[in-house]
């Protein structure tokens, strides 16, 4: 039932970008949007309770509507993220790979950027940040920063501060 709800809200959402529709069906298919983007299984409990008539259909499109979002923000930042071809033992290579942080350590990091940074990730379930997590209990910075940049969270930059500034994909 939730993917065909996901499928009927994307398909109105993605009509004039058919080749995202046709890889969030393969994905929706095979699982993997749900271990990536829904891990919480926010999707699937809302619709349930959309379909026991304890939530309204308006606010449950509205959150469809924003997980689709996500998910199209996040495949833009995947195809616009930079490759390198040389051999996999140079330090450019191991560099594009990201580590991913602890929750801890991402608060740390970014709390002077990202003033809103504990409360966004303690409701990541809802809000869509759950994009950037990386397993139980690790995050992935890049995902995390292009997310709170894409909802206005990151502090206006001052002067003497180092630029958190990564690009948006270009529609």
């Amino acid at each position: 039932m939730a993917v065909q709800r996901v499928l009927e809200m994307a398909t109105r959402q993605l009509a004039s970008r058919p080749a995202l529709l046709e890889k969030l069906e393969q994905e929706l298919a095979s699982g993997h949007l749900w271990c990536c983007q829904d891990a919480d299984c926010m999707v699937l409990t809302m619709v349930s309770l959309e379909a026991d008539g304890l939530l309204q259909r308006s606010f449950v499109e509205s959150h469809l509507k924003h997980f689709i979002d996500e998910w199209v923000t996040l495949q833009q930042h995947h195809e616009t993220r930079p490759t390198i071809v040389d051999s996999p033992d140079s330090p450019d290579a191991a560099a594009a790979h990201e580590a991913p942080l602890p929750r801890a350590a991402l608060i740390d990091k970014l709390a002077p950027h990202w003033p809103s940074i504990e409360t966004d990730l303690r409701y990541c379930h809802m809000n869509g940040l759950s994009a950037a997590r990386y397993g139980d209990y690790n995050w992935l910075e890049s995902v995390a920063l292009l997310w709170a940049r894409v909802h206005g969270r990151l502090a206006p930059r001052i002067a003497d501060e180092p630029v958190l500034d990564i690009p948006l994909p270009a529609h």
